[in-house]
């Protein structure tokens, strides 16, 4: 878990007081129902003022330090995960599975690939470098 100083470091680009649009992509590019779910259930405190919400950056910094957004942060990440195509997870396995050194053919028996051009194929696109993966 970060430390308080790390959030705020973070967050120094943004202004003291947020807007709903500016919530959105500091918490990983979340939809519009996700980010009204979570000041609807007050898991970040807020004021509402006529129909805009404002989001005081300590009441966002509480809130990343709770264990509440441990817990949402994993749940984001696996949706993101979810939308992802095909060949995107299996670059994503392999990126992780080369943490440490694997011949040809384990990766391919551990990403299920049948043929050799196809797992070249996933090797050779431009995202297989991970310095070019964003």
């Amino acid at each position: 878990m970060s430390t308080r100083i790390e959030y705020e470091t973070k967050l120094r680009d943004y202004p003291d007081l947020l807007t709903f649009k500016e919530l959105r992509p500091i918490q990983g590019d979340i939809c519009d129902r996700t980010a009204f779910e979570l000041i609807h259930k007050n898991k970040i405190k807020h004021f509402r003022i006529g129909n805009k919400y404002l989001i005081p950056k300590a009441y966002l910094i509480d809130f990343m330090m709770s264990e509440d957004y441990s817990i949402f942060k994993k749940n984001v990440e696996a949706r993101h995960f979810q939308m992802m195509s095909k060949d995107e997870k299996i670059k994503q396995k392999i990126l992780f599975l080369c943490k440490e050194p694997q011949t040809r053919k384990d990766l391919m028996f551990l990403l299920d690939v049948k043929s050799k051009k196809t797992f070249l194929g996933y090797i050779s696109s431009p995202c297989w470098n991970p310095e070019n993966c964003k």
